[in-house]
């Protein structure tokens, strides 16, 4: 599971290439597709108008500059000949906080001034959003301040889209197939590893 959307939008094509030929038998699950499938369906199920879709993507600048969700969510919609609005923004100091421990109110400070950037970039289509995609694993951290910050601004129907949901089924049932039909290619561990060596490793 490449659980990454900078990985999987920057590199995707070297990183499959590279685990195909090292590990032919390995199921590669990478970000981009399933989530904006996601995104997609979420987006027509709260819409009374079900060609006119409007969706929010926030990301990091790597993951936006690559133009990889905009290119499959766009080839989605194509498919489905729905009129599709896609915002996208980029905060600077997301990661940075979450990854630092910044101070709470600090933290929540920079994602409502973010937030106002972006509500003020997108204008009107602002309270039309029906689904915001967090497609950075370390957005769900901001969820509940992502929404009241939608919500306050008269986009009370809004959903935020996290993507634990999307792939934690999806990777359950891999294993439990792979179980099932007992098709490794390598010998099974017989023994859990000692939870000191896991710490040791994370």
């Amino acid at each position: 599971v490449i659980a990454c959307n900078t990985a999987s939008t920057t590199y995707y094509a070297d990183m499959d290439a590279l685990f195909k030929k090292k590990y032919p038998d390995l199921n590669i699950i990478t970000m981009i597709n399933d989530s904006s499938k996601a995104v997609i369906d979420s987006a027509v199920s709260s819409t009374k108008n079900k060609d006119d879709i409007y969706i929010a993507i926030l990301a990091t600048p790597a993951t936006i500059k690559s133009g990889a969700y905009q290119a499959q969510i766009g080839k989605i919609a194509n498919s489905n000949k729905q009129n599709l609005k896609l915002h996208t923004y980029s905060p600077e100091k997301w990661v940075k906080n979450i990854e630092s421990g910044a101070d709470k109110k600090m933290a929540e400070s920079d994602v409502a001034n973010d937030l106002e950037i972006f509500k003020n970039q997108i204008g009107g289509d602002f309270k039309k959003i029906k689904v915001a995609g967090l497609f950075c694993t370390h957005y769900p951290f901001y969820k509940n301040e992502i929404k009241d910050f939608f919500v306050k601004n008269g986009n009370k129907n809004i959903k935020i889209l996290t993507q634990g949901n999307i792939f934690s089924d999806k990777i359950y049932q891999d294993i439990l197939s792979n179980i099932s039909n007992d098709n490794y290619q390598y010998q099974k561990r017989k023994n859990l590893i000692p939870q000191k060596c896991v710490a040791e490793i994370a």
